[in-house]
């Protein structure tokens, strides 16, 4: 089950392993540093749109981003 918390974590260290600070994320992705902050905290939801630009730009699946499943990355051919 979907868990906002989770997804607020998973984008937190997403964007750290980035070693990019909030601002260079932010501005990657069209946002401003509090529509981040407040995606990183729970506070505002993304977009189904959005949630496929977040998975598409640090490479991990939007199940993981969503807290569906603990893997990040899918193995290609995994739905066949």
């Amino acid at each position: 089950m979907f868990d906002q918390d989770t997804f607020g974590d998973r984008l937190k260290f997403l964007r750290s392993r980035e070693d990019k600070s909030p601002e260079e994320i932010a501005e990657l992705l069209n946002l401003s540093t509090e529509q981040l902050h407040k995606l990183e905290n729970g506070s505002l939801n993304a977009s189904l749109d959005f949630l496929v630009k977040l998975a598409g730009y640090f490479q991990v699946s939007t199940d993981y981003l969503l807290g569906l499943t603990d893997i990040p990355h899918l193995e290609q051919g995994a739905s066949d």
